[in-house]
């Protein structure tokens, strides 16, 4: 039963690594640091966000902004900020958080998407790489 148990649990790890390598995509909460190789982002701060919220009229469709620190060896590099516009179209080379010839680092998108006037707590949101 032990052994049962020590395969799921192996299992299980090797099924969460490999979704988050294989598909390209990683998760980065508010505050968080998340490690590739030698590289790590930290999303240090929200600056605004004034996307139009779902389901309401907006003069302006609005955007959000953050602040994202690059490390490389453990040491800082850079801070950047990212821009997402509310109708989702992303810039790729303005989202570009680290490239080397192995491996190259994409703001994606920031989520939650406003759904009405609250404000949304800061460590709500999350940031999606795209990791190639």
């Amino acid at each position: 039963m032990k052994r049962f148990l020590l395969l799921v649990a192996v299992l299980m790890f090797a099924t969460n690594a490999f979704s988050q390598t294989e598909s390209g995509i990683a998760s980065l909460d508010f505050g968080e640091i998340i490690h590739f190789d030698d590289v790590s982002i930290e999303f240090v701060e929200l600056i605004s966000d004034s996307r139009c919220p779902k389901n309401v009229n907006c003069i302006r469709a609005g955007e959000a902004k953050v602040l994202v620190a690059i490390y490389k060896n453990g040491k800082f590099t850079q801070e950047k900020t990212l821009v997402f516009h509310a109708s989702g179209v992303v810039n790729v080379i303005q989202m570009q958080l680290f490239n080397s010839d192995y491996l190259n680092i994409q703001g994606l998108a920031l989520y939650p998407y406003p759904k009405g006037v609250g404000k949304i707590v800061d460590d709500k949101y999350y940031l999606d790489l795209r990791i190639h």
